[in-house]
């Protein structure tokens, strides 16, 4: 069962994976004009026979002009995340590996060090989820928090100690009941 969840995961992260990098190649096809506009601006700032007060005649006039500035700043694309979109990507599946969560929360029992404590709790939650068929849990944060993006969601604990397993793969350590 793990195996077969395994490859659900892994063919929709690389399903994710060949969208954003399509979608980064529309957005570089999109970006291009902005980057010949940038190339036009460096052109006439770096050339040293170009005087300090013609820079700003000779961009916003004589060789690129407002139209094109304007233009360029209306098509800005928003910045991207810091994955470049890669977890909005993987978002669209999570309804179709939902399906197969639970069996495979009930067949792999986790265990981790101090480092992933927060893992667990998550684990715990997504227990209590399928369980309860729930789609929210009382333990999880509510959206319209105030903490910041990321935060921890969990209070501080005690550092617990997992004894050393032999078949620890990262920071995790899985086995079959």
């Amino acid at each position: 069962m793990v195996q077969l969840f395994d490859q659900a995961v892994s063919a929709r992260e690389s399903k994710a994976g060949h969208k954003m990098r399509e979608a980064l190649a529309e957005r570089a096809k999109a970006g291009e004009g902005r980057q010949a506009l940038l190339d036009t601006i460096l052109a006439i700032v770096t050339d040293p026979a170009v005087l300090d007060e013609q820079v700003g005649m000779l961009i916003r006039g004589e060789q690129i002009g407002w139209a094109r500035l304007r233009s360029a700043q209306s098509n800005a694309l928003p910045p991207l995340p810091r994955d470049h979109g890669h977890l909005a990507s993987l978002n669209g599946s999570y309804g179709y590996l939902r399906q197969f969560t639970p069996q495979v929360l009930e067949a792999v029992a986790f265990a981790c060090g101090t480092a992933a404590a927060e893992l667990l709790d998550a684990v715990a939650i997504l227990r209590e989820l399928n369980a309860t068929g729930a789609r929210r849990s009382r333990r999880m944060p509510r959206p319209s928090s105030s903490r910041p993006a990321g935060a921890a969601t969990s209070t501080p604990r005690p550092n617990r100690v997992t004894p050393a397993r032999t078949d620890t793969i990262g920071s995790c350590a899985c086995c079959s009941r």
